[in-house]
């Protein structure tokens, strides 16, 4: 298996929550009404549309918003919009969401820390929240909070219209939880009498019908020991090595393979489950899916978006806006 380290280093800012899609732009009128430029009428309407802002006398409805946005920036803009209004109103702020969020923000300070040190890190991740529309390390709590309402916004469309989008998925990804047990070999061309003798205790095991899980704890020499051998989630992306790769995406759910020889050693590979409901637990899964078709992002902001009745007063603004998200009429 490659090893990752390397790669989770150098971007474990973006890496951590993979599907915040929120930018500066997006954040155009919540920073005007933090400065209070603007003052926030939330559930207030005029002639039957919501009202944003208010300056002085003027009233600004979300119609005109998203208007003046299209008109002066394009529909991108108004996409990261619409984006927001959709998170912040369509998905709840749960407490379990708000301890996600700030347990993230912790540990996310704390490696920062470790990596550039207490008189450096603050600017760093500070340098980074500025991409995404946030202005001071205390905004990393929301930034967290977004990204997790906008994840939790996209498995609710994926779980809703699963039938509609799985198939397709399944068939072209194969998707699959997968254990193993490795066999560490020093030379795999050459392998001492030694590292066979614990090879074929391995399979001894295995063919008196010992758990697989309790084998692999027992004998695997890498890290997935200490969890029963499982690597989790795996699909046809998935950076393994090709010989272990193509190995376990050949086999169907409960088969155990025959040795498989890597530059690692040799494997003996379980695919514990192909079951939907079980790779739904994986956050994985739904991150695999988004990767093989982007407009799900997209499909599941319209979607809350119609629930939420946010209508456009400009046919040609939200013609251009759904050809921008990819969806149909």
């Amino acid at each position: 298996m490659k090893d990752n380290k390397g790669l989770i280093k150098n971007y474990w800012f973006v890496g951590v929550i993979a599907l915040c899609l929120v930018t500066i732009l997006g954040y155009f009128v919540y920073e005007k009404i933090s400065a209070g430029e603007f003052n926030y009428l939330q559930g207030k309407k005029v002639d039957g549309k919501d009202v944003i802002y208010t300056i002085g006398d003027k009233i600004s409805t979300a119609d005109e918003m998203y208007e003046v946005l299209y008109e002066k920036y394009g529909v991108e803009r108004v996409y990261n919009a619409l984006q927001k209004a959709v998170i912040d109103q369509g998905v709840e702020t749960t407490d379990e969401i708000k301890e996600q969020a700030q347990h993230f923000s912790d540990d996310l300070i704390q490696r920062a820390i470790q990596s550039y040190g207490t008189e450096h890190y603050e600017a760093y991740i500070v340098s980074q929240l500025k991409n995404l529309g946030y202005t001071s390390l205390k905004d990393l709590p929301q930034y967290y909070t977004v990204s997790l309402k906008f994840n939790q916004l996209i498995e609710d469309y994926v779980n809703a219209h699963i039938d509609e989008v799985y198939p397709a998925f399944n068939e072209a990804f194969k998707p699959r939880m997968v254990s193993h047990i490795l066999i560490k070999l020093a030379d795999p061309a050459n392998p001492t009498e030694e590292e066979l003798a614990l090879v074929k205790s391995v399979q001894t095991a295995l063919e008196n019908g010992e758990d697989f899980t309790k084998v692999a704890a027992e004998y695997s020499q890498d890290g997935s020991a200490a969890n029963g051998g499982s690597l989790g989630y795996m699909d046809i992306t998935t950076q393994f090595v090709t010989p272990f790769k193509d190995a376990a995406l050949a086999l169907n759910e409960g088969d155990v393979s025959d040795l498989v020889l890597s530059e690692f050693g040799y494997h003996i590979i379980k695919v514990d489950s192909t079951n939907l409901e079980e790779l739904k637990q994986q956050e994985q899964f739904y991150n695999a899916m988004i990767n093989n078709d982007p407009t799900i992002a997209s499909k599941a902001v319209w979607n809350k978006a119609q629930e939420l009745n946010i209508t456009f007063a400009n046919e040609e603004l939200e013609t251009a806006l759904k050809k921008h998200m990819g969806i149909g009429e």
